[in-house]
């Protein structure tokens, strides 16, 4: 049946629908209901008529009622009957009965008076004639209904034909057209009905076919791309093995064009025996279902076009269209993993050797320290075999608890956070992108516990820590080697500097005269004696401070310093230097007072190295210049020469240890190249830099920055007078006053420094160490006697000789009479100048008493000659005792008092510092000053009055070290009869 048929075919069966409800339904309802109508018609005309009736019938005039109701019948043909009836039911009109026939429809109207009918009018109507009229009248109705739903019929059919039939046909085209891929073609878009929105919506999915096959394609290219971009081969077959694709990876691995693999059997790309198996695997697999490769990855081999077989990993996978299987295989060349591999397991091999080979112990750990992997050395050292350490040992397990504990306290204060005492101790560092390196003793099974030194880094991937290595090495041997090392140095610093010190001593002794007068000649002999004496000195003590910078064992005696009173001493000491070279040093001081802290003897050794390197490379006549310099907080000193320069070629390792520009047997200058090495090595551990600059011909300039202190500096208005012999610090707020007893102490041989206020004394006091203090009683901030309070209870002060010179020295002795303040002598101002100096050169020297009353001093030293050039150095301040090991010092002790020790370290029975617990037990308590060949610990040289290395001390050094730590002992030493004894001259 076509499409217009069925199109068609509704309207028809509407058609006769509409008709047969028409005669059924419609027809009679409707023929009842005007029928009804005409008879109420008539009834309404029955009623004009019978009103129009009412007066003759009122009146009895029969004759005109009978003319009336004639008239009437007469002008509307259809009553077939009139009837007029009185009350009494007479009928008046017609005259005649009129028969009762039952074609007649009839309507009456009743007249009433009240309640009571006066007559009644009734017409008679031709039904037949009636209905038919109406059944007329229907009937042309129903041919107008049947000619409009014809025409209905006939404009559906003519607009199924423009609007249906012929956009369908298009519609038809257009499907056709997009079905052959040609999605432009036109569509009949502009109807606004349902086959419009049905069009639209077919031009909507027309678009979307478009845009998905466009994606589709372009997918389609790029998983192409993809595909023939991967090294790895891809190639998809069916169920008989014949390839359907392959990517262009395929014919690169196996020499075929991508043509050429299409619909082959891929076992032309295997070797025997696969080539031969291959179809039957298959074969195989289609009947059993049981499958040997896909989905499981081995590794195979493939055979190219020339013949040539290599390794392949093959991975297969099953997929299925429909009720067809299809299989895809992922073909990778191993070759080169499979050297990688090789080479990686010889690699493996070598490391593993080299690990076990090593005589460190290395330890692989997770986070929690259990041990993941151990090299040879590691089971040994441990007494555990591989299998029972790993996955069951933690590292800690080898290591003293105790220690640990006390590391973990210590490195949490490092690291600001707490710490535990287990496996996180050795990884904390780590954990963080350090290195923990430290030396515990480690406690191996079964064995004695050993020194051992261990490093700890973390495993990384990326930023995640995925364990720690640990490397473990016994370092026992290296201690051994370290002490014997020490034992060594020790020996040898004895060995020389004693000898030396002798001889610089006794050299010393003989060019100031002690000797008698020296005949030019000899006096020339021990100049060139004492000048090469000191240059073996500076050649040792150089060597022995490079042993020292090495260990990390250069000690340094911090304290605030002067840097104008530094440079001064340093010109000071290396004047005869510069005068040997014909040189003359001059300071430019751009920043006076610049106050630094340092250690006074290092800073002079960097000061003594780049002088006598200026001195060394400057012509004769120049002069070297020393600047001094302030640069924000920081002090910036430098010494220039005006030499020939530093060679470009040396430049980069001057300041290494033996460095020399000209390193011949030849060269004229002198030196061991350590001088720049150490002053490096000083400045850096004092927290600055050194560095040069250099031209050609222009000279060199040396320079190092230090920082400053910001401390109280005493008044601009005095400067301190740098004399030879013991310090004092003179307390005074008179600047005349303080002049001229600074005068008084200088003329005496005395190093006098000024405070003009408590403030100023205090800040002096905790800069330096003094013999003795002048008081005034009368200070700007603060009164004298508090401040001498003050002084008294703290331990370091609590035995300074204290002498009041003041206007009001009476008044002060009685305001105090009773306290133990220890005060040697209240004078009076005016001062009495020869009374000041008498008591302090009895508080330091007793001179111009009897020899029995000078300061007795034991000198505990086995060197004989170091004994005499020492009695020489303090004849007439003192009384030598000698002992030569540790039996003898014991025995003088015990036999009688002394005043102070002069101690060596290194006896023929032991160490000198064994005497130092008993020494500190004696009452009353004796001064120590150790005058030792090498350097004593720090700690210890706190417990003493003074520590010196012979090698590096001169006579002078030696003598005003004794004579101060002789002053402060006896001031203790009278300072317990204070209350009774006002000089020391009563003792």
């Amino acid at each position: 049946m076509s499409l217009r048929v069925k199109v068609l075919l509704p309207y028809v069966a509407f058609v006769i629908v509409a008709v047969a409800l028409f005669q059924l339904v419609w027809e009679p309802s409707h023929t009842r209901s005007v029928l009804q109508e005409r008879l109420a018609l008539q009834e309404d005309r029955l009623r004009i008529v019978a009103s129009g009736l009412l007066p003759d019938v009122l009146a009895q005039d029969l004759a005109k009622i009978h003319e009336s109701l004639a008239g009437v019948a007469a002008d509307h043909p259809r009553w077939e009957a009139v009837v007029l009836t009185d009350a009494e039911g007479r009928q008046l009109f017609p005259l005649e009965e009129t028969p009762r026939d039952e074609a007649l429809l009839w309507v009456e109207h009743i007249e009433r008076q009240g309640e009571r009918p006066r007559f009644s009018l009734r017409l008679g109507l031709d039904g037949d004639a009636l209905r038919a009229e109406i059944l007329s009248n229907l009937r042309r109705l129903e041919l107008a209904i049947l000619a409009l739903l014809g025409g209905m019929a006939l404009l559906a059919l003519i607009g199924h034909e423009v609007w249906v039939r012929r956009p369908l046909e298009r519609l038809s085209g257009v499907a056709a057209r997009i079905a052959d891929g040609d999605y432009d073609a036109a569509l009949p878009a502009d109807a606004r009905d349902e086959l419009g929105a049905f069009i639209r919506a077919f031009d909507r999915m027309r678009h979307s076919l478009r845009e998905r096959e466009t994606k589709l394609h372009e997918t389609s290219q790029r998983l192409d791309s993809i595909l023939n971009g991967l090294k790895d081969g891809i190639a998809t077959i069916d169920d008989q093995g014949r390839i359907l694709a392959a990517n262009r990876a395929i014919s690169d691995l196996f020499g075929y064009p991508a043509e050429e693999l299409e619909g082959k059997n891929i076992r032309i790309l295997m070797p025997e025996p696969y080539h031969s198996e291959h179809d039957d695997y298959l074969a195989a697999y289609r009947r059993t279902g049981e499958a040997k490769v896909i989905g499981i990855g081995r590794e195979v081999h493939g055979r190219r076009r020339d013949g040539s077989v290599f390794p392949l990993e093959l991975t297969v996978t099953e997929f299925t269209l429909g009720s067809k299987h299809y299989f895809t295989g992922l073909l990778r060349d191993i070759t080169d993993r499979l050297e990688a591999g090789r080479k990686l397991h010889e690699l493996l091999g070598m490391q593993t050797a080299i690990l076990d080979g090593t005589s460190a112990a290395i330890f692989a750990t997770d986070h929690n320290g259990i041990i993941k992997s151990a090299n040879a050395a590691a089971e040994r050292i441990t007494g555990h075999s591989a299998p029972t350490l790993i996955g069951d040992k933690s590292l800690t397990e080898f290591f003293d608890p105790e220690e640990v504990a006390r590391r973990a306290a210590a490195l949490g204060g490092e690291l600001e956070r707490m710490v535990r005492a287990g496996f996180e101790v050795f990884s904390a560092r780590a954990a963080t992108g350090g290195t923990d390196e430290h030396e515990w003793t480690f406690i191996p099974y079964g064995a004695a516990p050993f020194a051992a030194a261990m490093t700890v880094t973390a495993l990384r991937d990326g930023d995640e820590v995925q364990g720690f290595v640990a490397m473990v090495t016994d370092i026992s041997e290296r201690r051994k080697m370290d002490r014997m090392k020490s034992e060594f140095i020790s020996m040898v610093s004895h060995e020389l500097r004693t000898p030396l010190t002798s001889i610089r001593g006794s050299l010393g002794l003989i060019a100031g005269g002690a000797a008698g007068e020296l005949p030019p000649k000899a006096g020339q002999l021990v100049g060139i004696a004492a000048k090469n004496s000191e240059r073996l000195v500076r050649l040792i003590n150089d060597i022995l401070d490079v042993e020292k910078i090495e260990a990390g064992k250069m000690d340094f005696e911090l304290e605030p310093l002067e840097l104008d009173g530094l440079v001064d001493a340093a010109v000071a000491a290396n004047q005869g230097y510069a005068e040997q070279y014909k040189v003359r040093l001059r300071v430019d001081n751009q920043a006076p007072g610049m106050r630094l802290e340092g250690d006074k003897d290092r800073l002079l050794q960097v000061f003594a190295n780049l002088l006598s390197n200026a001195c060394k490379f400057s012509p004769q006549g120049e002069e070297v210049t020393i600047r001094l310099e302030r640069e924000g907080d920081w002090a910036q000193v430098s010494v220039e020469d005006r030499g020939e320069g530093v060679p470009e070629a040396f430049r980069d390792r001057i300041f290494q240890k033996f460095a020399q520009a000209d390193s011949s047997d030849t060269r004229q200058k002198g030196g061991t190249g350590l001088g720049l090495s150490i002053s490096r090595a000083i400045i850096q551990q004092l927290g600055g830099r050194i560095d040069f600059t250099s031209a050609p011909g222009a000279g060199t300039r040396f320079h190092f920055r230090l920082p400053l202190i910001q401390t109280a500096a005493p008044s601009p208005a005095l400067a301190n007078v740098v004399a030879e012999g013991a310090s004092i610090l003179i307390c005074e707020d008179d600047a005349d006053v303080a002049s001229l007893l600074r005068m008084y102490l200088s003329e005496a041989g005395y190093q006098a420094d000024v405070a003009l206020t408590v403030r100023e004394a205090r800040a002096r006091l905790a800069e330096r160490e003094y013999g003795a203090m002048t008081l005034d009683l009368m200070l700007p901030d603060e009164d004298g006697l508090s401040f001498l309070r003050q002084l008294r209870e703290d331990p370091r002060m609590a035995q300074m000789p204290v002498i009041v010179v003041s206007a009001k020295a009476e008044q002060g002795r009685g305001a105090v009479a009773g306290e133990a303040l220890h005060v040697l002598d209240w004078l009076q101002k005016p001062i009495d100048n020869e009374r000041l100096t008498g008591l302090l050169d009895q508080l330091f020297t007793h001179a111009g008493g009897d020899p029995e009353n000078l300061p007795r001093i034991l000198h505990v030293e086995d060197n004989a000659d170091i004994r005499e050039v020492v009695s020489a150095v303090l004849e007439g301040k003192a009384i030598l005792d000698c002992a030569g090991d540790l039996a003898q010092a014991r025995h003088r002790l015990a036999a009688a008092p002394v005043d102070l020790v002069l101690l060596d370290a290194g006896l023929p029975d032991g160490s000198g510092l064994d005497l130092l617990p008993e020494l500190n037990k004696l009452r009353p308590p004796v001064s120590v000053v150790i005058f030792s060949a090498q350097q004593v610990p720090r700690e210890v040289a706190k417990q003493v009055s003074g520590a010196m290395i012979k090698s590096s001390t001169t006579n002078e050094v030696l003598r005003d070290e004794v004579l101060n730590a002789l002053g402060r002992r006896l001031a203790r030493g009278y300072a317990g009869r204070a209350s009774e004894t006002t000089t020391i001259a009563d003792h």
